[in-house]
């Protein structure tokens, strides 16, 4: 009879491995939700977004072992210690169901029904419910019904997101009617950057209040699942930043006019915006700088091609992208002999640098075939050039093993070189190697400034995103863009820059046409 209570005890005691188990996976939990508060204060929001602990088959799995004590069904643990970690693993499963609750928002309508479903099955507290103490029964049943009152909270807000997302969608269309009324409207004493940063700052407010997550971690229920566990809603953010005189409540989207947000909420979401351009700032490249100060004006964009050339391929028509001839620009300068190797290296990381918002410039608003075409093959080439010292396989293999590409290539070599030599034949004084690259440094600065004036509409396109879920990552880009580039913005209006259309100013060959008739 002892050995069989001995060996009834012994079996009813949970098995060392399931403990170990139980506990690294709430480790797990616990680290995921310590990233999401860290990343909330390092995004300087002003609550917590669900990024690496959200509701998903993963986290659910995690979930389900770390709450492997509480819903046990099958063994009675009868110690006092044993029966004490169910309340307290109940408790944790509590504040999880809290931190969980905005990434409903994230998912579509599907996806947010079958996680929904499988949480109401894991979070299943009637494990807990026996015990031999009277204490724990009490403290069990408590956290029992806070689960089930989460539960509760968590199966409405699901319920109210697709109605919210429609809301947010609609707010967020009409809001930026008036965004782009006002924006037609004459600002005086604006810089370019003022009206950019305006812009984008709007925006900013306009995807961080219309963001789902947003919307359910600031509704009502979100806010009584938060009371549950103890975690209080903070809708805003203490801040040190610029003094902000426009009044951004127009642009901030709510789900119902009657819930009142903070006053201090689109200052502190502006603020937050204000410390990610600033850092962006710091990632200004001062070699691309002293390069655009070599320009003058756009004569370079005329210049590096002529009609008088004929073309190599004579049966087929090209036109002209912004990044191919700046490439092979270069590709000329770097080969002048008795040019100081330090020269050439700033100027090749110069244009490696204007060549990474060349290329922005030209995939948002160069969309068309051939365009992604010359894109291709002027990122080929200029990964060759930089790795002239040893075989680079992706980029000389996409010339070699396509041929068209490689004359593509070989044409705008021909094409700029014999313009060059076209343009300083008629010189009674011959041209030296240093005098040369000069001129050339001064083409490419041309050809970049004028790339460079389509950079405004790419920041302001970019705040503007069709898909609810990706706007604050779309914003974000643009405030980086505009932070990286201020400089740059900034030089561009010492400038004189040609009356265009801005659809044709995104054009080399638009440009080329202006300059001509432009010509006295």
């Amino acid at each position: 009879m002892e050995r069989e209570a001995e060996n009834s005890d012994r079996f009813s005691k949970p098995m060392v491995w399931i403990g170990i188990y139980v506990a690294i996976a709430s480790l797990f939990c616990i680290l995921a939700m310590v990233a999401d508060l860290l990343h909330g204060f390092r995004s300087k929001k002003f609550w917590f977004p669900c990024k690496y602990f959200s509701l998903n088959a993963a986290s659910i799995a995690v979930i389900t072992i770390a709450m492997k004590l509480p819903v046990d069904l099958s063994s009675m643990m009868p110690s006092y210690m044993d029966q004490e970690t169910k309340p307290g693993s109940l408790g944790f499963l509590c504040t999880m169901m809290a931190n969980l609750m905005p990434s409903l928002a994230s998912m579509d309508n599907k996806t947010l029904l079958a996680n929904v479903n499988t949480s109401v099955i894991t979070s299943s507290p009637l494990g807990v419910l026996h015990s031999d103490y009277v204490n724990f029964n009490i403290i069990a049943s408590i956290y029992a019904v806070m689960t089930l009152l989460l539960l509760f909270i968590m199966i409405s807000s699901s319920l109210t997101i697709p109605n919210f997302k429609e809301i947010l969608e609609s707010k967020y269309q009409a809001t930026t009617k008036i965004c782009l009324a006002e924006q037609r409207l004459p600002l005086m004493q604006m810089s370019t950057v003022e009206k950019l940063r305006q812009h984008v700052r709007r925006y900013w407010v306009m995807a961080e209040t219309g963001s789902p997550q947003f919307a359910i971690a600031s509704s009502p229920l979100s806010v009584a699942s938060g009371l549950i566990c103890a975690r209080w809603f903070t809708p805003s953010i203490a801040s040190s930043s610029d003094d902000i005189d426009e009044d951004l409540n127009t642009y901030v989207l709510k789900i119902d006019i009657e819930i009142e947000i903070a006053e201090r909420t689109p200052k502190g979401i502006s603020n937050s915006m204000n410390h990610f351009i600033l850092k962006a700032e710091k990632e200004q490249n001062n070699n691309l700088i002293e390069l655009l100060k070599k320009s003058t004006g756009f004569k370079g964009v005329e210049i590096f091609d002529s009609d008088h050339v004929q073309p190599l391929m004579l049966h087929v028509e090209l036109v002209n992208s912004w990044s191919l001839p700046i490439v092979t620009l270069t590709c000329i300068a770097v080969v002048l002999p008795n040019i100081l190797k330090d020269t050439i290296e700033n100027l090749f990381k110069s244009v490696g640098k204007g060549l990474s918002y060349t290329h922005l410039v030209e995939e948002s608003l160069n969309r068309s075939r051939e365009y992604v075409n010359l894109i291709k093959v002027s990122m080929a080439l200029w990964h060759e050039v930089g790795n002239k010292s040893e075989v680079n396989e992706s980029s000389t293999g996409e010339l070699v093993e396509n041929p068209s590409n490689t004359l593509i290539a070989a044409n705008s070599m021909y094409r700029i070189t014999q313009t060059i030599l076209l343009r300083h034949q008629s010189n009674t004084e011959l041209i030296t190697n240093k005098q040369l690259f000069a001129h050339l440094n001064g083409m490419i600065a041309d050809v970049f400034s004028a790339c460079f004036a389509n950079i405004p509409r790419v920041i302001t396109m970019r705040c503007h995103e069709s898909v609810i879920d990706k706007r604050e990552a779309s914003v974000k880009v643009a405030a980086r863009l505009l932070g990286k580039t201020r400089k740059i913005i900034e030089r561009l209006e010492t400038l004189e820059l040609p009356n265009m259309d801005e659809e044709k100013m995104a054009y080399t060959d638009e440009w080329r046409l202006y300059l001509k008739q432009s010509i006295p």
